[in-house]
């Protein structure tokens, strides 16, 4: 329907930060395109994260170097994402989970479980 062109849609949605996040150097958090992208209380962003639009990122999270969060992603409270690890659009992350270093992120993963790996797997529980 539109010929192979590119087709912009503006990102009216903003960013919403609370208090006492950290957000290291070189980041690029991108504004929602309807709703705000939210980064909630106590967040710790590390160096050269990319978060993209409409994302929900959970009180107490860390997102450690280099990690790439794409669009409408939601990652729930107290989880740790590894650095360089990728996350696929539209994936939850369950509360108080963690994700391993450099791993790919293409399925929704279950609360409280450590997950790792191209395609990320469950690997054992976070406990």
């Amino acid at each position: 329907p539109f010929d192979g062109l590119a087709v912009s849609m503006p990102h009216i949605g903003g960013v919403e930060i609370a208090d006492d996040c950290e957000i290291g150097a070189n980041c690029t958090i991108a504004g929602g395109t309807i709703f705000p992208t939210r980064i909630l209380t106590n967040v710790r962003i590390d160096d050269q994260v990319f978060i993209a639009h409409n994302c929900y990122i959970g009180e107490g999270t860390a997102i450690i170097a280099q990690s790439e969060i794409s669009g409408s992603v939601i990652i729930e409270k107290n989880c740790w994402i590894g650095p360089g690890s990728s996350i696929t659009q539209k994936v939850t992350i369950g509360e108080r989970s963690l994700i391993g270093i450099g791993s790919n992120v293409t399925s929704n993963v279950e609360p409280g479980s450590v997950s790792a790996g191209n395609p990320a797997k469950k690997i054992r529980d976070n406990k």
